[in-house]
């Protein structure tokens, strides 16, 4: 064989390999897109305790940093 073919049937295996890991991780993407959107649907369909649990961990976190929750911040100084 010559050298050229030898490296044109390793691109295409290197190609392959690669082609095949992408199309894995979108299918993993995709999961976990339509995971999210059932979970998403369970929220907005007004379950009462999963829109429960939201308000207390809302509660939990401004319990926690009244900060952030009391006033926004100015970044910039007025002139």
């Amino acid at each position: 064989m010559d050298f050229l073919q030898l490296a044109l049937i390793f691109l295409i295996i290197v190609l392959t390999i690669f082609l095949g890991l992408g199309g894995y991780m979108v299918f993993l993407i995709l999961k976990d897109l339509r995971l999210d959107l059932q979970k998403l649907d369970t929220i907005l369909s007004g379950d009462p305790s999963v829109l429960n649990k939201v308000k207390k961990d809302v509660k939990v976190a401004r319990e926690k940093s009244p900060k952030i929750f009391s006033q926004p911040r100015r970044f910039f100084k007025r002139s």
